[in-house]
Order: C-alpha cells, then structure tokens, then sequence
C-alpha cells in the first residue's frame, strides 16, 4: 500500500487536513516515521511526535486501507468521538514528504555519479609497477592504467605520444603493458606536468609522483 497526500484530505475532513498543513509548515511534528504492519495485510503504520503549545503527542495513522484507518493519538478530538485529527494528519504529511526529499535526494545522488563516471570513464593516469630494488637499478616495469581525475590525467597529446612510445597501444583503463628502463624514461618526459603513480610488487604500495616541467619529485 502506498499513501499520498491526495489520499488524505478525505480522512478528516478539510479543516482537519488545512491545520494539519499548519503544523508541518509551521515545523510542528518534531519526527515522524512509517513502517509495514506486521499482519501481513499491506497496511502502514505512521507514528511520530507534534508539538502544540505546551503540549506534545505522540500520534499517527494505522493504514489497514484507505476506508480502515486507527488513529493513535490522545488529543480530545481523537477521544471523544474516534475521529482522524491534525496531529495525526500532519505526522502522515511529514513522513510523505520526508520520504519524497529523500528520493529526490538518492536520485540526485544517481545522476551524479553516472555523470562523474561519464566524466571521467575515459580519463586515465599511468600506473608503473616494479619489483624488489632502488627503482634506478630496475630493468623492467609493467605499466597499466587507471581511472582519474581531471586535474591528475593525461592531456591529448601526452596519450598520443604515450601511444608512440609503445607502438600505437591505446592507454585505456585496465590495459598493462610491458615496459622497459628506455621506455620509462621516455614515458616520464612525455608525462611533464601530469601525475604518474608508481606500485612496488613488494609491499604493493602506490605513489603518486607528480612529474614538473623541468624535474620529477
């Protein structure tokens, strides 16, 4: 079962429904939440906390359907004759648009990173990885490549002349290559102003070397 707030005006009547709107607008239902019941029937329960005045009720709707709805609150409107009231109104309210925000929220949040992964699916950074010893004294590396940031990938040209070195291999995310001392040293020429990381198999730890126009550091 799923409850709007088209399905609530009927249920107290108009009055009802106008100052039920009062007390969420007015910030009045301090929390609010809703869960399935446990009768296996499809209903929802909505319980929460309205403050008015001095006084404070802890209220809600338990939804069997629309025609078959429990009110839970104490008020003497609720009392004296069973009837729907505003408190209990204004918690429905309340959890209707707190889980509204929080779908608009989680979409948003989707659409972000599909716009992040559109944005950065094809942006890599170079990845070297060397055995045991002083990287100077290392003959042989391997080289693979990485998803990055804009600020940390490799330009146009960089993956052009990074294609030439290693006869036209296209450097995309997931590819490793075979790489030798002369081609290190020509990939890092190329890579001035840009990032490289470099991973020892030893310990598997991963630097990023972030290589100037006149000198690596």
């Amino acid at each position: 079962m799923v409850i709007e707030e088209k399905d609530l005006s009927g249920l107290g009547g108009w009055d009802c429904y106008k100052k039920a709107r009062t007390y969420l607008v007015a910030g009045s239902v301090l929390k609010s939440s809703s869960s399935a019941l446990n009768d296996n029937s499809g209903g929802i329960l909505f319980t929460g906390l309205v403050l008015e005045g001095r006084k404070k009720y802890v209220c809600g709707l338990k939804f069997r359907s629309l025609e078959d709805v429990d009110n839970l609150c104490r008020c003497k409107r609720s009392i004296s004759d069973g009837s729907v009231c505003e408190h209990s109104l204004a918690v429905v309210l309340h959890s209707i648009k707190e889980a509204e925000k929080s779908k608009i929220k989680n979409s948003q949040v989707i659409e972000e990173e599909c716009d992040k992964d559109r944005l950065y699916g094809d942006k890599t950074l170079p990845v070297f990885t060397f055995g045991s010893g002083h990287i100077t004294e290392i003959d042989a590396f391997s080289l693979n490549f990485e998803s990055a940031s804009p600020e940390q990938c490799m330009s146009d040209d960089q993956i052009s002349r990074l294609r030439g070195i290693f006869g036209n291999v296209n450097p995309t995310h997931g590819k490793t290559l075979k790489c030798n001392k002369s081609q290190f040293g020509k990939s890092l020429e190329v890579l001035k102003g840009s990032g490289v990381y470099l991973k020892s198999e030893s310990d598997d730890t991963k630097k990023l070397l972030i290589i100037s126009e006149t000198e690596a550091r």
